[in-house]
């Protein structure tokens, strides 16, 4: 698996409850050579999310210049991918960072749930491959911007 180069300075956030994918993800993700924050739950990410704006907000930027991308799965406790997702998606903070969805659950059902949350991509676990391909035109999109 080749190296994704990512904006400087940014980092891809992710959310996964389980341990041992927290574990296979961050296996993948230094493999893309990508810098990345872990947590183990939609609520930690939002609370993250919100501490990196603050953050950024100090220094005169903005949350997405320091978070490239959110990876989340869907079910998790406290709250869960969807919820986490559409919060994002609905905040003016967060504005122009991307959400996949990374998770276990295949199916149109779950896939047409994410979309309508606003996720820009969705990918089945646990094909890093995929996963290094669906993430980096998101990359490069960023890098342009």
């Amino acid at each position: 698996m080749s190296a994704i180069q990512m904006p400087q300075g940014t980092v891809i956030l992710f959310a996964d409850d389980s341990h041992v994918a927290r574990l296979l993800i961050e296996k993948s993700l230094s493999a893309m050579n990508v810098n990345f924050i872990s947590v183990k739950n939609g609520k930690e990410a939002w609370e993250r999310l919100g501490g990196i704006h603050m953050e950024a907000a100090g220094c005169g930027k903005k949350a997405s210049d320091t978070v490239a991308i959110v990876l989340t799965d869907l079910e998790m406790p406290e709250m869960d991918g969807f919820t986490l997702t559409r919060n994002i998606k609905q905040d003016a903070r967060f504005a122009g960072i991307p959400v996949i969805v990374y998770s276990s659950l295949t199916g149109s059902a779950s896939e047409g749930h994410a979309d309508a949350v606003g996720a820009d991509a969705y990918v089945a676990k646990f094909d890093a491959d995929v996963l290094a391909e669906t993430l980096r035109p998101l990359l490069m999109r960023a890098n342009r911007d």
